[in-house]
């Protein structure tokens, strides 16, 4: 597959609806990953991941919540979750 994006560098994708963080390669290659998905939340989980930044060896992401049903089967009630987490 021919992306549009060009780099050599590992690429960071923030699932806002899955509540998952995932690092892949130039490739495509999951490289790591963080969080269970929208069905297998836990008390650590980011929800609502809207952003994933790499700072050195660090990866702040926040999470907006949200707000539940369809867009989210994990967290049928929806959940706020407005703030940064540093892994």
């Amino acid at each position: 597959m021919d992306s549009p994006i060009r780099t050599s560098k590992p690429l960071l994708i923030a699932g806002q609806f899955n509540h998952r963080v995932i690092e892949i390669t130039p490739a495509g290659d999951v490289v790591r990953s963080f969080g269970p998905g929208a069905d297998g939340l836990f008390a650590r989980s980011v929800i609502g991941v809207s952003a994933v930044q790499r700072i050195g060896t660090l990866t702040p992401m926040a999470g907006t919540g949200t707000r539940g049903g369809e867009w989210s089967p994990g967290v049928p009630d929806g959940a706020v979750d407005s703030g940064v987490t540093v892994r």
